[in-house]
């Protein structure tokens, strides 16, 4: 998301600009053509616009809102990893380490992946909280994205009414992860990263220590 904001910036994207969906993408081992399923992404619906063409703006949400895999896949064909990547060094985090696209099976078997640190991930969460990525117009824009997540059953959870968290989740198997900046009085970036877990145990547990945390930084 970042990356993309920064070349719409940069004036090599346009957010308002379309590209066809076409979910066909190149192994980062051999180039092999590899494609998603809907079975398997937590966006469906984007499935059924495959040939036609969709703003890279509506693209970013439902990377964001929705963790579509396949509109991630579809912008990295548009923003290379490489890029991003060196984004994220440049903002502090060189922690972030993006490879490839989502579900590269070929990449995977050879223990090619992206990976991060919460480290890094509180990084680049509390420069865009200061609005110092890109622009604080961009800023906005992608905290307001981060602020429709659907995804909420982790750190807001169990937090108290009204309390705005603008946050990505991720998971996969028994890795469930959440990042986000925590709206409150005082505001705070909080990152939990876990793995172990049985599917469903992992959410609760997030949203236990986002509230253990939240009344230790509220008093």
């Amino acid at each position: 998301m970042m990356e993309v904001y920064r070349q719409a910036a940069a004036g090599l994207v346009q957010l308002d600009g379309s590209v066809v969906v076409r979910n066909r993408f190149a192994s980062l081992v051999d180039g092999s053509e590899y494609r998603l399923g809907p079975e398997e992404d937590s966006d469906p619906e984007l499935f059924d616009q495959i040939g036609q063409p969709v703003e890279v703006r509506e693209l970013v949400r439902r990377m964001i809102v929705r963790s579509s895999n396949l509109a991630t896949n579809e912008l990295l064909c548009l923003v290379a990893a490489g890029e991003a990547c060196d984004f994220m060094e440049f903002l502090g985090a060189p922690g972030v380490r993006i490879l490839r696209g989502v579900e590269d099976g070929l990449a995977y078997a050879q223990g090619l992946n992206n990976t991060t640190t919460a480290r890094a991930l509180v990084t680049i969460l509390t420069k865009l909280a200061r609005h110092e990525v890109v622009s604080p117009a961009a800023s906005e824009e992608m905290l307001n994205l981060m602020r429709d997540q659907e995804h909420n059953e982790a750190i807001p959870a169990d937090l108290p009414p009204g309390i705005v968290v603008a946050h990505k989740t991720g998971w996969i198997g028994h890795i469930y992860h959440d990042a986000a900046i925590v709206e409150s009085q005082p505001r705070f970036v909080l990152v939990v990263l876990t793995e172990g877990f049985p599917d469903e145990h992992a959410p609760p547990f997030v949203a236990e220590v986002a509230r253990i945390v939240y009344e230790g930084v509220s008093g």
